[in-house]
């Protein structure tokens, strides 16, 4: 039995105009787009060695999407059967065989230096070029040590271009850079209202940016937690010295609280200072509005 390969002959069709933004909400769509492209100057090479235009776009494409992937990556070629493949750790992966982290990234980088390319054919290297992209959420299959520097990343390797993007993550948001704009966008009762949050990126930690007006997160604890906190400063704040099941209850939320935050002084439920902290907490709670 003689087993036969399947070869593609590639064609490369110009983008619609209406692609330029649904691609970028549609991983697959974009994956094969950079596929199909880097397919395309492979066999235009393979026919004409000597075809600059082609070895220009795909040492542009090539040199791009390198850059943006994280660690030692490098583009290992494209395969008889048109699969393309990369090297990392010391072997060839097929683009399918990649994480999702790595195929998003080179979904999206694949996707604007095609783009680039189509509309700048004239531009020595079109990662220069000046343009607008819009990205819903950027953060989508990224390890945390990816979203922390993705945007630094895009706007490296594309400094001209404005990127747009809507996150749900704290650390694409603080990693945008300081003179990034960053916007919160909320609707209640069917009215949008935008608000500008100024200086995320000196939050300093995850924690705060989640905490601070960007995010509006309550508590970074689990649930869990957070519903001991609550009840340790319920009874902190009660009236008298505690008794019986209720001093014993504290006792034991004190002990869970010291565990979670080891370096915080938690004042002994009849102290002096815990006296003093149920004063000033009845009395705020009665005086502000």
């Amino acid at each position: 039995m003689t087993r036969v390969s399947q070869v593609i002959v590639p064609s490369l069709d110009a983008p619609k105009r209406s692609s330029n933004f649904f691609t970028q909400f549609q991983e697959d769509t974009a994956l094969s787009a950079f596929e199909r492209w880097m397919v395309y100057l492979d066999y235009r090479l393979a026919k004409d060695e000597n075809d600059k235009e082609a070895q220009r776009m795909k040492t542009v494409g090539e040199r791009a999407i390198v850059k943006l992937l994280p660690g030692d990556v490098q583009i290992a070629g494209v395969t008889r059967t048109g699969q393309i493949e990369f090297a990392l750790d010391g072997q060839r992966v097929a683009t399918v065989g990649l994480s999702d982290g790595f195929r998003s990234i080179i979904a999206l980088a694949g996707d604007l230096i095609w783009r680039l390319l189509q509309a700048f054919p004239d531009l020595e290297d079109p990662t220069q070029a000046p343009g607008v992209v819009l990205i819903d959420e950027l953060d989508i299959h990224l390890h945390p040590t990816w979203q922390r520097e993705i945007a630094g990343w895009l706007r490296d390797v594309f400094p001209h271009l404005q990127f747009f993007v809507a996150t749900h993550s704290p650390l694409i948001a603080a990693g945008a850079g300081e003179d990034a704009l960053t916007l919160r966008l909320a609707q209640t009762n069917g009215q949008l209202t935008i608000t500008e949050i100024p200086y995320i990126h000196l939050a300093g930690t995850v924690e705060r940016t989640l905490t601070s007006d960007a995010f509006g997160l309550e508590s970074t604890y689990t649930p869990a937690t957070a519903r001991k906190i609550r009840r340790y400063h319920a009874l902190r704040q009660g009236h008298g010295p505690l008794q019986g099941v209720d001093k014993k209850e504290y006792q034991q939320l004190e002990l869970f609280l010291r565990e979670i935050q080891p370096h915080r002084d938690l004042p002994a439920p009849d102290s002096l200072e815990a006296r003093i902290d149920r004063f000033l907490d009845r009395f705020l709670d009665t005086h502000l509005p």
